[in-house]
């Protein structure tokens, strides 16, 4: 089933484009408010993606908003038919023009809420011609995009920032990174939706994100189902990426792999910038959860953005001086590492049979947690959970010397390093 369109509700002029070549796409008409509608079928015809050109006409300013929707809400199936387009809000709140992308998925059926702009079996991968289409716009009106998106519109701005010729500044509040690592019920829906005719037998609901991710693999090998890390963007790109620090998920599996191998100069900071000053990492406070993110902070940084300011401004004004930055700085290993150079590991005895292990970091007490491993010379292995202390004591009654000591050390991130000490005797 394809869910009609109904496009009478944007207020907006309509032009259709039969089967682009989005290598040489056409003058595309955005002095007026208008929605453009590509036939993007494998055969021509058949599925569409549509995007809402507004207010152009009536801005002199430098720059554009392209905005990615998040996952449906629970009343927009009630409420309306496809396209979905977000962004008026924030349009309204800078005064930036819009380049709105409705994810043709969500035209497919009832059922799936959420499609991160992937493309599906009926319209192939997307963000390269969702990248073609902002590359021409931009082309055209002289003016730089600023893609913004949160949760899966986020990664939507993210994967669409790699494919994009032009200069752009992305801004993300709780993106997801990596499909497999969000609620696999969502992806197990959007597999069945997207491309249930490549497995007509059905889809078995995978049971966790392992499974997701081999079903991603083998039933659409050739789709971006995972961002790419922030090193692969191109130098042109700025990234602001705004975490709610207690969206415990996003952080661990989604803003943890993106920013995994990326150095940050500061171990600490309520704001995290890179050397180049192209990453900005905000670790924030604006309520629980996967909560949605203030328009003061979202218009804060766009508006910074378009105004043209430097990074380092837009950190201070609108992040780290602002109310939604967490009440304390937040430590992080990305880019550091902890090594004898910095750190050191203390073995001591502490009675006939036992010992004690303290790690020295630069790091606070309580800043980070700690686990730690004892192995002997057979394999013999002790060990401890992940706790705040960063000293550990272990019985050695069947623990033959030599030993091997690992202190695992884990931030709030879950990025986590290692040391290591040998004991030879006590």
């Amino acid at each position: 089933m394809t869910i009609e369109l109904d496009y009478s509700k944007w207020k907006a002029a309509l032009q259709r484009h039969g089967a682009a070549d989005f290598a040489k796409l056409p003058t595309l008409s955005v002095s007026a408010d208008t929605i453009h509608s590509f036939e993007i079928g494998r055969d021509g015809g058949g599925p569409t993606l549509d995007v809402l050109a507004r207010n152009f006409g009536r801005s002199a300013k430098s720059h554009f908003l392209v905005v990615f929707s998040a996952a449906l809400g629970a009343t927009a199936r009630v409420n309306g038919r496809p396209p979905y387009f977000s962004g008026d809000g924030l349009s309204q709140a800078s005064g930036l023009p819009l380049l709105a992308f409705s994810d043709p998925t969500l035209a497919l059926d009832d059922e799936v809420k959420l499609g991160w702009y992937i493309g599906n079996d009926a319209t192939g991968p997307l963000f390269g011609r969702i990248a073609a289409v902002i590359d021409a716009v931009a082309a055209q009106t002289g003016k730089r995009p600023i893609l913004v998106g949160g949760s899966g519109g986020g990664y939507a701005a993210l994967a669409s920032a790699h494919y994009l010729e032009c200069g752009a500044d992305v801004v993300v509040s709780n993106p997801q990174t990596l499909v497999a690592k969000y609620l696999k019920e969502a992806g197990h829906q959007f597999l069945k939706s997207a491309f249930g005719s490549r497995r007509p037998s059905g889809i078995q609901g995978p049971a966790n994100a392992e499974e997701l991710q081999s079903l991603l693999d083998e039933i659409c090998p050739e789709f971006d189902t995972r961002v790419p890390d922030a090193g692969l963007l191109r130098r042109n790109k700025r990234v602001f990426y705004m975490q709610n620090g207690s969206d415990h998920a996003h952080v661990k599996h989604h803003a943890r792999a993106f920013f995994e191998n990326e150095f940050f100069p500061d171990r600490s900071g309520k704001c995290f910038v890179s050397e180049d000053g192209r990453l900005v990492f905000f670790p924030g406070d604006w309520g629980q959860g996967h909560a949605k993110t203030p328009m003061g902070l979202l218009n804060g940084v766009v508006s910074g953005i378009a105004q043209g300011w430097a990074t380092r401004q837009i950190v201070q004004d609108c992040l780290e001086d602002s109310q939604w930055a967490a009440a304390k700085s937040f430590w992080t290993l990305m880019g550091q590492s902890i090594h004898r150079g910095n750190s050191s590991i203390r073995v001591e005895a502490a009675g006939d049979a036992r010992v004690e292990v303290a790690l020295t970091t630069p790091y606070p007490k309580r800043s980070l947690e700690y686990a730690f491993y004892l192995r002997g010379p057979s394999g013999e292995l002790l060990q401890t959970p992940y706790q705040k202390s960063p000293k550990a004591s272990f019985e050695l009654a069947e623990m033959p010397l030599p030993a091997l000591v690992t202190v695992f050390a884990k931030d709030g991130l879950g990025i986590i390093k290692t040391i290591r000490q040998r004991v030879v005797a006590l």
